[in-house]
């Protein structure tokens, strides 16, 4: 179960990545706007990533943040959105995403650093799995809609995904 914690934080982290580099190259997002700073420090083993032809401002803005910290991964998906993301999701599915998730990373947190184990059952971690990725299907999905701007369709994609994004289902 330690095993699949672990694992499952380091997809969800390489997945909040992606996510973050899409929607801030996809909408063309200044990065002093997500960052809220005018300069990054970047470590001399990471100078190859900015060299390379592809580097775009969501790789470099996504290399500051540590996506296994529920309060950086709200701080940027604040950035993004230009709005306080965990209360707004909270707002929106009447469910604490950032409670459960924070509750998910400071677990794996204890597993590595202080050696502790999982003491959830086999359905608990499963459903901790199915949530995991559902936070970040919604992470992307009500970003994407939030900054998108053809607003006609606002209303009625954030209707929709209520309904795809139910707790209730899981």
């Amino acid at each position: 179960k330690n095993y699949v914690l672990i694992r499952l934080v380091n997809v969800a982290e390489s997945q909040l990545q992606i996510i973050t580099t899409d929607l801030i190259d996809g909408f063309k997002i200044h990065p002093a706007d997500v960052l809220r700073k005018n300069e990054i420090t970047i470590s001399l083993y990471e100078l190859d990533l900015f060299r390379q032809k592809d580097t775009t401002n969501g790789k470099i803005v996504t290399q500051a943040f540590q996506f296994a910290n529920i309060r950086k991964i709200g701080e940027i998906f604040s950035s993004i959105n230009k709005l306080k993301f965990f209360p707004w999701l909270r707002d929106l599915f009447n469910y604490n995403i950032e409670k459960e998730f924070g509750d998910i990373l400071l677990t794996r947190n204890d597993i590595v650093h202080n050696l502790h184990d999982v003491e959830w059952t086999y359905s608990e971690l499963k459903k901790k799995v199915k949530h995991v990725e559902l936070f970040a299907n919604i992470f992307f999905s009500v970003s994407w809609i939030n900054i998108d701007r053809r607003q006609k369709w606002k209303k009625k994609v954030e209707s929709e995904c209520k309904d795809k994004f139910s707790f209730r289902k899981l």
